[in-house]
């Protein structure tokens, strides 16, 4: 199973960064989008993203950080997470797939930490610079409902959660 849901991942992330242009790194400034979420275990994930204008294209650029402690079941679990969270715009998909954020150390104000970004084949528009938001649909990231009981664990978007326990 877990081979199965890395294959369709990577198929997925290949094809929601098939619009990228270039790839650099900067800093996050003022005009961000912060969300996450929870793991049913305990612990959480925030994710911090902006979109720019690069030239007349679109740029997203972002980070994203964990808690410190977790249920050691949601460990290496999170480009799960990242591979399905997006940025949208009013009900316009702007890109989905952010494995290639870099990680932070939790905070109460991300602006000045340092972004992985990527260029989208995508024309800037104004309306880009505001009303952005973060979807992350609820992702089973342990656990296969066997037989024996094994538990099963969440992520659920419930808005910032690196800093909880």
């Amino acid at each position: 199973m877990e081979k199965l849901f890395s294959a369709i991942a990577c198929v997925g992330f290949i094809a929601g960064c098939a619009q990228v242009v270039s790839t650099s790194s900067s800093t996050l400034g003022n005009n961000l989008v912060v969300d996450g979420g929870k793991y049913t275990s305990g612990g959480g994930l925030t994710i911090v993203a902006e979109l720019r204008n690069n030239q007349g294209l679109t740029m997203l650029c972002g980070a994203w950080a964990q808690s410190r402690q977790q249920s050691i079941l949601t460990k290496n679990v999170k480009n799960k997470v990242l591979g399905v969270a997006s940025y949208l715009v009013g009900n316009e998909r702007i890109h989905t797939g952010f494995v290639f954020m870099n990680e932070v150390a939790p905070s109460a104000n991300y602006v000045g930490q340092e972004s992985n970004c990527i260029t989208l084949e995508r024309p800037w528009r104004a309306e880009y610079a505001s009303n952005g938001r973060i979807n992350i649909p609820r992702v089973l990231v342990y656990g296969d409902f066997d037989p024996f009981g094994d538990p099963s664990v969440y992520f659920i978007q419930e808005g910032p959660r690196a800093g909880s326990s």
